[in-house]
């Protein structure tokens, strides 16, 4: 089967033509083809089907095997994965499990339609001296805000926020956000992933609402995540409702091969 390797802000994946296939992938198919070291290596396939809502349908499976609900770095890739498959619209509706989105390519960048959150919940005690900010932008995120957005200390307690009964049953995607400089400086541990990533689109969505509302930013307000690649979250607010934002952001092609996949066979013992 032929793949394309794209990134978005450093989030990376392998994307694969599934419209005229009879091809499902197992969990552990997922695991073994992004894994970094015996595989292609990537934060998460991407699998592009026909829609039924939507011309194209965009699924994503995280580094572990599971599905997520939507990927801002992945549709923007996604967007740049028609375009070498030689659909040239400018823009595309895609219908992914948290609704359909509009993406938008402008050169190198994309502008991903995200919706409104479906969820906000401010200022959640979990105990322990945290709160966060609780925004589901697609996926579920937990945005907490701090002193240092360098802190080497700041990842310990994330697993522990990602899996906290106020977040169950799905979990949450954990963002550490601070606002310096005028922008919006973003690190998140991802579910599925279950480590830190270079950046995250929904989180950076998520992150920078919480942020413009809580310190009153002007739209577009600008994320830095782990990366240094730079995106541009727009928004629109009414009477302290969030009516509408999208995200505008680079998609990057790295390079495209062939794959044929073989469930790894159980090892024998050496006794």
């Amino acid at each position: 089967m032929q793949f394309s390797k794209y990134a978005g802000c450093g989030n990376d994946f392998i994307l694969v033509d599934l419209r005229d296939k009879n091809s499902q992938f197992s969990s552990e198919a997922i695991r073994q083809l992004c894994d970094r070291k015996n595989g292609i290596g990537a934060d998460g396939l991407i699998a592009l089907e026909w829609g039924e809502k939507a011309h194209y349908r965009m699924r994503i499976f995280n580094r572990d095997g599971s599905e997520a609900e939507m990927c801002g770095n992945g549709l923007r890739c996604f967007k740049k994965y028609l375009e070498e498959l030689d659909i040239k619209d400018l823009s595309v509706k895609v219908e992914t499990l948290s609704g359909i989105k509009t993406a938008t390519s402008l050169g190198h960048e994309v502008k991903v339609d995200m919706g409104p959150p479906s969820e906000i919940r401010w200022d959640v005690d979990l105990g322990q001296g945290i709160k966060v900010d609780f925004l589901n932008t697609g996926v579920p995120h937990a945005v907490c805000f701090v002193p240092d957005i360098k802190d080497q200390e700041l990842m310990i307690n994330a697993p522990w926020i990602r899996r906290h009964p106020a977040f169950q049953p799905a979990g949450a995607n954990v963002n550490f956000v601070q606002v310096k400089e005028g922008k919006v400086w973003v690190r998140t541990f991802e579910r599925g992933v279950e480590a830190e990533t270079l950046a995250c689109g929904t989180g950076m969505t998520a992150s920078g609402i919480a942020a413009a509302v809580r310190f009153k930013l002007s739209s577009p307000v600008v994320i830095v995540p782990l990366s240094l690649e730079e995106v541009k979250v727009e928004y629109t607010q009414v009477d302290h409702k969030i009516l509408e934002s999208s995200q505008t952001g680079p998609a990057r092609f790295i390079f495209q091969g062939n794959f044929h996949y073989a469930p790894k066979s159980p090892q024998k013992s050496a006794c």
